[in-house]
């Protein structure tokens, strides 16, 4: 016969408690790097004179365990309309003129001040008096 579902919790560790066997293999395994950084420096060294592909690969992979992975992150527009994005490769065809366009297509901080001044004021009723008159 099991425990029914939602029963008091009877000892175990508290949740969010690491376990000690993890702890310690993770504390032998970040000495074990510390002790050989520059064996390390030196053998992705050589796999980068070797297979440059493969020491970007070794790198990548590497970063994960250093550099946390950004969330996903949506963006929408003034009132959560769409945002449409034309993504240009660099080319000899796009030049100054064009970039100095696309960026002053941007609205600027102020620019979005002003259109959300402008929808407030918009869904905004006017106050008036016990006459009826606009104050």
């Amino acid at each position: 016969m099991g425990f029914k579902t939602g029963h008091e919790r009877l000892g175990g560790r508290k949740r969010g408690t690491p376990n000690k066997a993890t702890t310690d293999v993770r504390a032998s395994f970040q000495q074990l790097v510390q002790r050989n950084v520059g064996k390390l420096q030196e053998g992705l060294e050589r796999v980068a004179a070797d297979d440059p592909a493969k020491f970007v690969d070794l790198v990548a992979r590497l970063a994960e365990f250093c550099i946390p992975k950004l969330a996903r992150a949506e963006m929408t527009g003034v009132g959560g309309t769409t945002i449409n994005v034309t993504v240009r490769r660099f080319s000899e065809e796009v030049n100054l003129a064009d970039a100095r366009r696309v960026v002053a297509a941007i609205p600027t901080e102020s620019a979005k001040a002003a259109e959300a001044q402008r929808v407030a004021a918009a869904s905004t009723v006017p106050a008036r008096d016990d006459e009826g008159e606009v104050f």
